[in-house]
């Protein structure tokens, strides 16, 4: 049965209720009465442990009571869901949201150049990608020429470039020389281009010769690195196409 409010203008409507069937009935009737205590029967989508994420229709004007129950309580599962994926442990930073643990997990790890440009977590996540883990490569594209020094001087030439954002990086590198029996070849891994000073040194041996090195580095904010070689067997030496190599793995954050 629906109750209207009498039409504005017939005498005492504010007394009186109209009765879907014609009827009317004093307002006073109804006090006391209270809908807290009376059951409403639904369908509840609600779990105590869920383990999905339930969809469900916008609340709106003119649902049933027992459609909005439905709806709520899918709303109140999905809230225990979330509490479920994001876990309860104690984000053990100063941050005092997880958004802002992202952030300061960002600084720390300085996996973009820039900082952080999402707003919501699956974003964050979804640059974090290029946090830890990740690797970068340089290969050479054509012949590289490393003119030769005399004696031990400390004549270097830039033989490769790789650029590492904020962090502690594993770096591997590898060139090879032209084939020339005489004096040494060395290489170094620098912040500058054709720096002296070596980390690795090979006597020259007798045919083409490979020379490996690795390094970690961790800089402070985005930095290029160069593979910078020297040799001094009295020409020019020929670094071949596709025979300069430079690969970094991030292992982890900077202190």
């Amino acid at each position: 049965m629906q109750i209207h409010e009498l039409p504005t203008g017939i005498a005492s409507s504010s007394d009186y209720l109209a009765m879907d069937d014609g009827t009317s009935t004093r307002k006073s009737h109804f006090s006391g009465f209270n809908a807290a205590d009376n059951p409403v029967t639904f369908t509840t989508r609600d779990e105590a442990t869920p383990t999905e994420w339930k969809g469900f229709s916008a609340m709106a004007s003119g649902s049933t009571i027992a459609v909005l129950m439905n709806r709520i309580s899918a709303g109140i599962s999905n809230v225990r869901y979330l509490r479920s994926v994001i876990g309860t442990t104690a984000l053990g930073t100063t941050a005092t949201t997880i958004t802002g643990a992202i952030r300061e997990l960002v600084n720390k790890i300085g996996s973009t150049a820039t900082g952080l440009t999402a707003t919501t977590i699956t974003g964050m996540i979804k640059e974090l990608r290029v946090g830890i883990g990740k690797t970068l490569s340089y290969t050479s594209s054509a012949d590289i020429s490393v003119p030769y020094s005399t004696g031990d001087s400390t004549v270097y030439a830039a033989i490769g470039s790789l650029a590492l954002t904020k962090g502690t990086w594993v770096v591997i590198c590898k060139a090879r020389f032209s084939s020339n029996s005489t004096g040494v070849r060395r290489l170094n891994l620098s912040d500058t281009s054709a720096s002296g000073g070596w980390t690795v040194s090979y006597p020259a041996a007798s045919g083409i010769e490979d020379i490996q090195m690795v390094d970690i580095v961790s800089p402070d904010e985005e930095t290029t690195y160069y593979l910078n070689a020297y040799q001094n067997s009295g020409s020019n030496l020929t670094c071949p196409s596709g025979h300069v190599r430079i690969r970094a793995i991030k292992i982890g954050i900077s202190a």
